[in-house]
Order: structure tokens, then C-alpha cells, then sequence
């Protein structure tokens, strides 16, 4: 619900039982008072309680929720519960809001790396660029990524496509869990896709079961993976299935790819769990084929952003456009706007 989880437990005791006073809460709970204060001081910012006033039943009976953000009310006092049909949905209001801006950063964010990345990826391998240097073929990008995986000491961040059953998948593997094993932390932020994806869950559930964080996205922007802050390495084209990559350690590239990153990963969902459904019941996945669609992207490269086969978001593509009743793309984009999906 976008709350902490001693508000969580606060406000699902006061909803289902008749306790109106902080210290029964505290009791109940076997928390702290001051949690529970602080719990209280949450669920009264979120317009969900409000101190009872005089001659109101306090938890008996919500109120008509006409003021959903009232001051908090004091450990002591009774309280009065807020409509919970108008306080949950004013609740997922304010995340609706926070993830709408959430999203524009991570729409500048993306915008100004693909523009850092087209100006280092024209690097030449054995240039001698200090700021980068291009990888060509697999077996190079493999081996350098071994070594820097080797090297890093405190912390790696990467957007993964969904993995594939394979002898480098379970190399790169074995390379994730010695990296673990050393202490460092791992946040890796998948597509939706692979939730429904058996050799993705496989790997994450073994990364997980050693510590890693792992959560998801309807797209990633670009498959990239970060060593210590320092060094990143991406792909030359990240349309493209080729596996040739850029090695970037310039620190202005570096800064935006970590400015992407913790934008990406702040409305990302963390596997394991479900993001909360759209009320027009578009998908997340459905939204983010729709703005790739928008930006003119082709059925290949949006395919490969969301780790899709090209037939599938051909599939998707045509039943968005029944659904929006437009018979071609651009129409299609027209209506999407017209209904708030974009």
C-alpha cells in the first residue's frame, strides 16, 4: 500500500478491531511507543486517521473522508478512522503522482545517457581512449567482464535481459555467486518478462538465495552492468542483438548511468512480489509497449527491450490496437492519449 510496515500493522489493527488509543496499539502489537507513534504520524499523513474530536466515536465507525490529510494525532488520544475506500484509493493517489514523476526522471535520465552513449561508443578498440574502449565480439566482452567482476569490491548494478539456458549463462552464474560470496552487493533489475520466463527464475532464485537484489520493470532502458561506481560496461547499439560492447570510465557517463539506474530501481518491483494494478487494467508491460510504439521504435528493437520475441509484441501490438479500436499505429497512439495510457 506505499506504507512502512509498522504502519502497515498499525492501521490493519485499527481497521478490523476496536482500537482507538496509541499505547493499546503499542500493546497489541508488542511494539514500542515510539513506532507506534511514528506509525500514526505515517497513516495521518496518508489521510487514513485523524485525532477523534469531541463527540466522535472514534474507531467505531469511518468518517466521510472529506479531510484526508489531517495532523497526526498525539500517542494518547483517540482516533478517528478516515473512509477507507476515500483514504486507500487518496493513498494510491500520491503513489500514482510520485511513480508519474519518477518516471519523467527516468525518461530525462535515459534520454541524456543514449546521448553520452552514442558519443563514446565511436571509440576504436586499441585507440588508447581513457574514456572508453570498444569490445568486439563476445569472447573479448566475456573476458573483460570476468576480470572487472573479479576486481570489484564493494558493489554491482546492472539491467539484465532475461537469461537463456545456456553454458555462459551458468558461467556467468558461477562468476555472480563468487562475486556474492565476497560480499558485494548485487542489485540487478530484470524485465517483467522474466517472471514468466523458467531459466530467468531459476538463475534469480539461486542469485537471491545468496543475497542478491533483484527486482523488476515492464522495460530496461539498456543492458548494462556497473562495477564500483568506476566502470561500466554496455552494448555499442542497445537495439541491436550484437554482442559487441563499449567499456565506459568516464565519470560524467558513469554519474548518468547511476542517476538511471536508482530511477529505474525506485519503480521497479521487487521480485517476489506484484506491482498494483492500473484501474483502466492496462499492464505494465502493455504501457511500456505502448511507449516504445510512441517513441517509433521498430517490433525488433522493442522486442529486445522487453525481452519479448518480435511475434509476441506483434501479438501484443494488434490486441492493443482492437482494444483502442485503431486501425493502425498511429491511431492507435492517438487513443492511447486521448484514454490518460500515455
Amino acid at each position: 500500500m506505499g506504507l512502512g510496515p509498522d504502519a502497515g500493522a498499525v492501521y490493519r489493527l485499527i481497521l478490523t478491531e476496536d482500537v482507538s488509543h496509541g499505547p493499546e496499539l503499542a500493546a497489541r502489537l508488542g511494539l514500542p511507543v515510539e513506532r507506534v507513534a511514528a506509525a500514526l504520524g505515517e497513516l495521518a499523513d496518508a489521510g487514513l486517521v485523524r485525532p477523534s474530536v469531541e463527540g466522535e466515536p472514534g474507531t467505531g465507525g469511518p468518517d466521510d473522508g472529506g479531510d484526508l490529510d489531517g495532523a497526526a494525532p498525539a500517542l494518547g488520544e483517540r482516533l478517528q478512522l478516515a473512509d477507507p475506500r476515500a483514504g486507500l484509493r487518496h493513498l494510491l493517489d500520491r503513489q500514482e503522482a510520485r511513480l508519474r514523476e519518477q518516471r519523467e526522471r527516468f525518461d530525462r535520465s535515459r534520454t541524456a545517457v543514449e546521448r553520452l552513449l552514442t558519443e563514446y561508443a565511436v571509440a576504436q578498440p586499441g585507440s588508447g581512449h581513457r574514456d572508453a574502449e570498444r569490445l568486439i565480439g563476445r569472447e573479448t566482452v566475456v573476458s573483460r567482464m570476468e576480470r572487472l567482476a573479479s576486481g570489484v569490491r564493494f558493489e554491482c548494478l546492472s539491467f539484465q535481459p532475461p537469461s537463456q539456458a545456456t553454458a555462459a549463462t551458468t558461467a556467468a552464474r558461477e562468476v555472480n555467486l563468487e562475486v556474492l560470496a565476497r560480499g558485494v552487493r548485487m542489485r540487478s533489475v530484470y524485465p517483467d518478462q522474466a517472471r514468466r520466463d523458467a531459466p530467468s527464475m531459476e538463475h534469480a532464485a539461486c542469485l537471491l538465495g545468496h543475497g542478491a537484489e533483484i527486482r523488476t520493470v515492464p522495460v530496461i532502458p539498456v543492458r548494462m552492468i556497473v562495477f564500483d561506481r568506476a566502470a561500466a560496461v554496455l552494448p555499442v547499439d542497445p537495439d541491436s542483438r550484437s554482442p559487441d560492447a563499449v567499456l565506459v570510465t568516464a565519470p560524467g557517463v558513469i554519474s548518468a548511468l547511476l542517476a538511471l539506474f536508482e530511477a529505474v530501481w525506485c519503480t521497479a518491483v521487487p521480485l517476489g512480489q506484484v506491482g498494483p494494478p492500473r484501474e483502466d487494467g492496462l499492464s505494465r508491460q502493455e504501457e511500456a509497449l505502448l511507449r516504445l510504439l510512441a517513441q517509433g521504435l521498430t517490433d525488433d528493437a522493442a522486442a529486445n527491450r522487453l525481452g519479448l520475441s518480435v511475434r509476441t509484441v506483434r501479438r501484443n501490438t494488434a490486441a492493443l490496437m482492437a482494444r483502442l479500436g485503431a486501425r493502425s499505429r498511429f491511431e492507435a497512439g492517438v487513443r492511447a492519449r486521448e484514454r490518460g495510457w500515455l
